[in-house]
């Protein structure tokens, strides 16, 4: 693997941690050359590394506390994988979220529990890093809508996403 792919990750903002792990990945690939019978796409778990690397369980809960209910409410990423693809123009991310909604008036005692599964799925460009294409989808109705209401300003702030391993910011 080059040097430089390491320094690249190594150097990384933490909150672009799962860019550079595309970045990171793809080089890791690249470097182990054609291998007979070899696979188009190389599926990475990469749950610890973003949770170690990025401050995503405080994003979670801050965004479970705008819109999860209760006092014992929470967000939280299940598991998150990187699906490489050498060969083609991009890979993907794909994160499982859960935001649970759970409320406990006295002990002994639930008034609700619920929790949401979201899934979150982006392109990631292989040379540049940039990420597109956000796609997601829950099994809560609610958050379903409130997807589709806010799609534009999701796919605005993918836009303005900067590569995270070519010197801009």
């Amino acid at each position: 693997m080059s040097d430089n792919a390491v320094m690249c990750f190594r150097a990384c903002p933490s909150g672009r941690v799962a860019q550079c792990a595309v970045a990171l990945g793809v080089a890791l690939a690249l470097s182990l050359g054609p291998m007979a019978g070899a696979q188009d796409t190389y599926t990475v778990n990469i749950t610890k590394l973003l949770q170690q690397r990025s401050n995503i369980d405080a994003e979670l809960n801050a965004l479970c506390n705008r819109i999860c209910a209760g006092n014992e409410s929470r967000g939280w990423l299940d598991h998150a994988l990187l699906h490489l693809r050498p060969t083609a123009p991009a890979s993907e991310i794909e994160a499982h979220v859960r935001l649970r909604s759970r409320h406990v008036p006295m002990k002994g005692i639930v008034a609700y529990d619920d929790t949401a599964h979201l899934l979150v799925r982006a392109d990631v460009d292989n040379q540049t890093c940039e990420v597109s294409n956000v796609r997601l989808t829950s099994n809560n109705d609610i958050y379903t809508v409130l997807i589709a209401v806010f799609r534009p300003q999701l796919e605005a702030m993918t836009r303005d996403l900067k590569p995270p391993c070519t010197g801009q910011q």
